[in-house]
């Protein structure tokens, strides 16, 4: 019976075989349209423009000083005088702590009276020996001892010289100028050592932006070249500035090296506004292009060391070489393949 049935649709179908051929095209051609429409959709249509590129690094960083030091005690002692507290401001060379140097002082008295007495036993044998080798020739025992008051007078001039270099150093200086940031003992009259009595002093007029680059940005920085450094600590302000240094040697022990760069502010820092440790960003312009021909970074193709733009034609899309210039975040120059008027297609 079902036989029978499919037979006679079968007759009818082979009877008005144009009529089936029309609807399978109808419904084919539907069918590509609406997908060349809905894939087209998906795509973005833009022109190349004449524009100004520039390439820039963002870096990093935070404030450091070029002048900073931390001073210790070369030895334990009583701290006798502590001149200073956190905040301060010092010049170069000043005096800002010191311990008891009583026994310092009586170690040098020790050392200058023994000195004195070698000298006098050494000038006294040179007189005594001089007077006899006007008459005889010097034996070698005359000899010997000659030396060895030589060797005890320069033993004496070695002890006077380490009791008084001992005796200074009971003394802290500052080699620099600037803020004294910390102190450990701020009190005298309290036995310490060199781990336990620390005062760290801090430049402000030597403070810069402190900065690490990779090495694929590392060959397009040179010194001099003007950088902007924004603070978290100001939102919204832009601080002027240049590149002062680039290490020679890589800073990281990971396998990817980064050198270290240093970027002098332009502003003064007499209000202290520039603080140790404050975090920011440094954009520096490693290069620029006025009026060149560009399009956006996604509508280039890079591919077997060749790149290639999709150019929209007469409802089809076609490969366009290009060859590229300077590349931005969003855009890239184009020194040839195009003109200007097409329309390209971003997938």
């Amino acid at each position: 019976m079902f036989r029978k049935y499919w037979r006679k649709i079968a007759r009818r179908i082979a009877q008005r075989w144009w009529l089936v051929g029309l609807i399978l095209a109808l419904l084919l051609f539907f069918a590509g349209r609406h997908w060349a429409v809905s894939r087209q959709q998906k795509w973005q249509f833009v022109h190349p423009q004449r524009r100004s590129l520039v390439a820039s690094l963002n870096l990093a960083g935070h404030i450091d000083a070029q002048e900073k030091v931390t001073l210790r005690f070369k030895t334990s002692g009583k701290l006798a005088w502590v001149g200073v507290k956190e905040g301060d401001r010092v010049k170069k060379y000043q005096a800002i702590a010191s311990l008891d140097k009583r026994e310092l002082e009586r170690d040098f008295r020790k050392a200058m009276a023994s000195y004195l007495k070698t000298r006098n036993n050494f000038e006294q044998a040179n007189a005594d020996y001089g007077y006899w080798q006007h008459w005889f020739e010097l034996n070698d025992a005359a000899k010997r001892a000659l030396a060895n008051d030589q060797y005890d007078l320069n033993r004496a001039v070695a002890d006077v010289e380490l009791a008084h270099l001992a005796l200074e150093e009971a003394t802290l200086v500052t080699p620099i100028a600037g803020i004294v940031t910390k102190v450990d003992a701020p009190y005298a009259g309290v036995n310490i050592t060199p781990a336990t009595a620390e005062f760290e002093i801090v430049n402000p007029a030597t403070v810069y932006f402190r900065a690490e680059v990779d090495e694929d940005g590392v060959g397009k920085l040179k010194v001099g070249q003007k950088a902007k450094v924004n603070l978290d600590a100001y939102p919204g302000q832009s601080f002027p500035g240049a590149i002062k240094n680039i290490s020679f040697q890589s800073v990281s022990s990971g396998t990817s090296p980064s050198y270290r760069v240093k970027i002098a502010l332009a502003a003064d820092n007499r209000d202290l506004r520039f603080r140790l440790g404050m975090d920011g960003e440094a954009l520096i312009t490693v290069a620029r292009r006025d009026n060149v021909l560009a399009v956006p970074l996604l509508a280039v193709v890079n591919k077997n060391g060749q790149s290639y733009v999709w150019v929209w034609q007469k409802g089809h899309r076609h490969r366009q070489t290009i060859v590229t210039g300077l590349t931005t975040d969003e855009w890239v120059e184009v020194k040839s393949g195009l003109q200007g008027q097409e329309t390209l297609v971003i997938p």
